[in-house]
């Protein structure tokens, strides 16, 4: 059986920074092996009403 749940729960530096976005964050991460998510998500991500 996968264990996608139990890794994400796992990933402190995801859901700490980015909370509502964090399991997007990985999910696309697993898709596409993004080596570096930190870095795609400062540039990807827009959620303030300044962006």
């Amino acid at each position: 059986m996968y264990k996608y749940i139990e890794n994400y729960k796992g990933r402190k530096d995801l859901i700490d920074l980015y909370e509502d976005n964090s399991l997007l964050l990985y999910a696309l991460q697993l898709r596409y092996d993004i080596e570096d998510i930190i870095s795609v998500a400062s540039e990807a991500l827009t959620d303030g009403s300044d962006e």
